[in-house]
């Protein structure tokens, strides 16, 4: 299958005017701090092994004790991938953390969503401690960025505190910063393009004020994975997930597919205006889009399921 693709984009990765979904594979725009320039996409894959990798994926979220987090996740990292659209256009989307105590989980949904959009792509080699490098790691890439184990969100440090503050601002700011100094090493427009989907060991008090642009999931051992079921079913876990190259393809494939299918729907959607509507309406569309791929492939749906 040809993938519809395009370079000459500030960046690689996904991207929708709001009637088209184009994949640019190339960025033109390389500033000393770009570090993504390449993006490739999946080989073609057969029909059967994505069946087979989607009824894999369903006993995943089935494996998890709160199923409907699972797919709230999924839905999320899905519509993560157009958050340069919707930040420009209603200027506006949240970024995500699980949190949660150790072996819950957590990794196996960052893991799932890593490769489902990136594949055998490698991921930007930043991972934040400071606003400079939040600020350089959101404008790599329109897709979204899963950063595992973000214990420097723990720190009371200045400099993570300006981290954060620029985390917050991220949900509600496509430009973030233009940059002209002697220092051509920093030199360039910053811009919001990807969101953030990241879990930690988080237990620092939640602002209210805060909760619509970074939106903390909870999973733990009430709504985490039971590992029994997940291995008497076949389920996707961590492990796997990080040492299986070929399944990386396969799952990059599905991603790829699901992105035409979410931005087909999304041209075609009504979103509502307030925040708490908006999220409501695109998870809806991711939702959405995930039961139409496992229609696609004759998967069946259980009443629960749906």
């Amino acid at each position: 299958k040809q993938y519809p693709k395009e370079s000459g984009y500030y960046a690689v990765g996904p991207w929708f005017d709001g009637k088209q979904l184009t994949i640019a594979t190339e960025s033109l725009y390389n500033p000393a701090w770009k570090k993504l320039t390449e993006y490739r996409l999946p080989p073609e894959v057969d029909k059967e092994k994505k069946a087979n990798v989607l009824r894999r994926i369903l006993a995943t979220v089935q494996s998890y004790r709160r199923p409907d987090i699972v797919t709230w996740v999924l839905s999320f990292g899905l519509m993560a991938n157009f958050a340069h659209y919707f930040r420009q256009l209603y200027g506006y989307f949240p970024n995500a953390i699980l949190i949660g105590r150790r072996q819950t989980g957590k990794t196996t949904l960052l893991a799932l969503n890593q490769y489902l959009y990136w594949g055998n792509n490698p991921l930007p080699p930043i991972r934040p401690k400071s606003e400079a490098q939040l600020r350089q790691l959101l404008s790599q890439t329109t897709l979204v960025i899963p950063i595992e184990d973000w214990r420097e969100l723990e720190s009371d440090s200045g400099q993570v505190e300006d981290m954060i503050s620029l985390l917050h601002a991220s949900a509600q700011t496509f430009v973030l910063r233009r940059v002209t100094t002697s220092n051509k090493d920093v030199n360039g427009v910053y811009l919001a393009l990807s969101a953030v989907l990241g879990d930690a060991n988080y237990n620092k008090d939640i602002d209210a004020d805060t909760l619509d642009k970074v939106i903390f999931i909870t999973v733990d051992k009430d709504e985490g994975v039971d590992v029994k079921k997940a291995e008497e079913t076949n389920a996707l876990l961590k492990n796997e997930l990080r040492s299986d190259y070929s399944l990386h393809n396969v799952l990059h494939a599905i991603g790829i597919e699901l992105l035409q299918i979410a931005s087909e729907k999304l041209a075609n959607a009504q979103l509502a205006k307030d925040r708490a509507g908006f999220i409501a309406s695109i998870i809806n569309i991711g939702y959405r889009s995930w039961l139409e791929i496992f229609q696609r492939y004759n998967i069946g749906l259980t009443s629960t399921v749906d």
